[in-house]
């Protein structure tokens, strides 16, 4: 290959790195109409969208019906305005457009004597009539800064939301919780449009992909009913990854958790009990900026979680020193186990099936279970203390040697 084909493959490769958000990127529009003081449509007014936070600006006519669409808008703060020869430019700021939704804003334009401009903001008239039936709440991107998150995944978010009942369950694999009355099981995760539950839990409340706020540009709950062109679920969680924009902007984040900053149950304050030691430090650095003015833009970010933990109490279950010899032990008529086995029930057992019963105590130390059971028809040993014995897997026992001398 040569080099002119090699700079068109990397060139090729770079174009679909940075475009990939793009085709995958959930968008809203903006429609609405243009019309005179009478009413009356006025097609050709040239109507401007502007994003605030990266001058891109996109222009469309009206049609003969006086009607613009302006379609595959990111969520974000917008600036439009109207112009007719004759009019005034009227001009309606702070619009707050969250993805995927539809957002209609009108203008009614008056006759000018020259040229004369009008600038309204829209968030104080609120003015924009969401088009979407669904109901839901959004949280943009200064929100998801604001609102405290302990585990740092915006995820936890949805405990603060109305329609979301957890009932006695956290919020990954939570198999109670409900969205307006529909299990979790049944809501939809989505990132930039593309579906990310992990589908190894039976609920939609968990990501393989870690949503750290840093990352997120917007972050939407839809309670019902779903918008149509989101596709699958009775209930969705919409994030948007965030964007650079003209100015450059970053953060950087050290979240710590120590249980040394933890305050004390109650059942340890009663039982006086150490708890067991957990750090976990996460690190995430993010930078977006302008590549081209006004034309394109560059996000990046670093995540890293260190976890560390140390458990009191641990009772880790290991062969005895006999077992370890390759020396087995059981009581005879019963099912030999560890110190932990919970006790037989007495009106179960045979003898191709016997009890299970706890053979040793937490040292190794042999313990009896009683008599021989009574399921052992025919024995004469039945009723009588139940007698240890022992197979070692090397062959016979030494000439002289009883199970009682094997020791632990």
């Amino acid at each position: 290959m040569n080099l002119k084909k090699q700079l068109l493959v990397m060139a090729a490769l770079i174009l679909l790195v940075f475009s990939a958000q793009a085709f995958s990127q959930t968008n809203a529009s903006i429609s609405g109409s243009v019309t005179d003081e009478s009413g009356g449509a006025l097609p050709g007014a040239s109507v401007t969208v502007t994003n605030n936070a990266t001058g891109v600006a996109s222009k469309v006519l009206t049609n003969s019906a006086g009607v613009f669409n302006v379609p595959g808008l990111p969520g974000g703060t917008y600036k439009i305005s109207a112009e007719m020869t004759g009019f005034q430019t009227q001009v309606k700021t702070d619009l707050s457009l969250v993805a995927p939704s539809v957002l209609r804003v009108n203008f009614t334009m008056k006759i000018a004597a020259r040229n004369e401009l009008i600038e309204v903001s829209a968030k104080a008239e609120n003015l924009l009539l969401e088009s979407s039936s669904s109901v839901g709440v959004v949280l943009p991107e200064e929100k998801l800064t604001e609102l405290p998150l302990v585990s740092s995944n915006v995820l936890d978010l949805i405990k603060v939301m109305g329609g979301v009942n957890m009932t006695d369950s956290p919020t990954f694999g939570a198999d109670r919780t409900t969205f307006a009355g529909i299990s979790a099981a049944n809501v939809n995760l989505q990132r930039d449009g593309v579906t990310v539950n992990d589908v190894r839990w039976g609920t939609g409340l968990s990501s393989p992909v870690y949503l750290n706020p840093e990352l997120i540009g917007e972050f939407k709950l839809v309670i019902a009913p779903v918008d149509a062109e989101m596709g699958r679920g009775s209930g969705q969680v919409q994030v948007i990854t965030r964007s650079g924009a003209n100015d450059f902007h970053g953060s950087a984040v050290w979240n710590i958790q120590n249980t040394a900053l933890d305050a004390n149950q109650w059942y340890q304050n009663l039982t006086n009990v150490a708890t067991n030691w957990r750090n976990q430090e996460e690190y995430t650095l993010s930078a977006g900026g302008p590549i081209i003015k006004n034309k394109t833009f560059f996000f990046a970010s670093w995540d890293q979680q260190i976890v560390k933990i140390r458990e009191h109490n641990i009772n880790p279950q290991i062969l005895t020193k006999c077992a370890q010899k390759g020396i087995f032990r059981w009581f005879y008529g019963y099912q030999s186990s560890n110190y932990q086995q919970v006790a037989a029930t007495p009106a179960t057992g045979s003898r191709s099936s016997p009890w299970t019963v706890k053979s040793v105590d937490a040292q190794g130390n042999p313990v009896s279970p009683g008599n021989v059971p009574a399921y052992m028809t025919g024995d004469p040993l039945v009723g009588t203390p139940a007698p240890l014995e022992a197979a070692s897997v090397f062959g016979p026992l030494a000439a002289g040697k009883t199970v009682a001398m094997l020791g632990n």
